[in-house]
């Protein structure tokens, strides 16, 4: 059932134990570089768009009553987005480095399952599905995964960390 639940083989899980990936686990990894460096994209854009705004706007305004008081201001507010920015890079470049070199990490303990529903009063978005792993919050994938996890059982996970949800490649149950 779990493998079934988390979409591996004996033979993968052998892999996994050993620190590798096969090529059906390193092909969902790239999956995930891709839409995980596309949001580092879009987020470098949609700052570097603000802030270059924010920087040119004083300059073709330049003439305009106040500009000389408000240039100060606005330049240190886009100053203060270009620093979020590279902060974020930062940030996002160190969290990056196990999913980018392939490395898997392992977890182990007492699993305890739940989910929650998703969006407003009036409407339901979706549901989320979560564990506990010795007391530090997980977010599953899929329903399937919750349900093939027995909740006070111990378990092995081999994974790459990805934030909150981590890409999950093999689980074994252990005494």
């Amino acid at each position: 059932m779990l493998e079934d639940a988390f979409s591996f083989t004996a033979a993968e899980l052998e892999l996994n134990r050993s620190g590798k990936l096969s090529a059906d686990q390193e092909a969902r990894l790239e999956q995930f570089r891709e839409m995980r460096g596309c949001g580092r994209r879009a987020a470098v854009i949609a700052f570097g768009l603000t802030a270059a705004g924010m920087f040119a706007v004083p300059l073709v305004l330049a003439n305009e009553p106040g500009m000389g008081q408000a240039r100060p201001y606005i330049w240190g507010v886009a100053g203060f987005i270009v620093a979020i920015m590279l902060i974020f890079s930062l940030v996002e470049l160190f969290a990056g480095q196990k999913m980018a070199k392939g490395e898997i990490s392992t977890m182990q303990g007492v699993v305890e399952t739940w989910s929650k529903e998703i969006g407003a009063r009036s409407s339901k978005v979706g549901t989320a599905y979560f564990m506990n792993v010795d007391f530090k919050k997980y977010q599953l994938t899929t329903e399937a995964q919750m349900e093939a996890l027995e909740d006070d059982q111990s378990y092995r996970f081999y994974y790459i960390e990805n934030g909150r949800v981590p890409i999950i490649f093999s689980v074994e149950q252990i005494d």
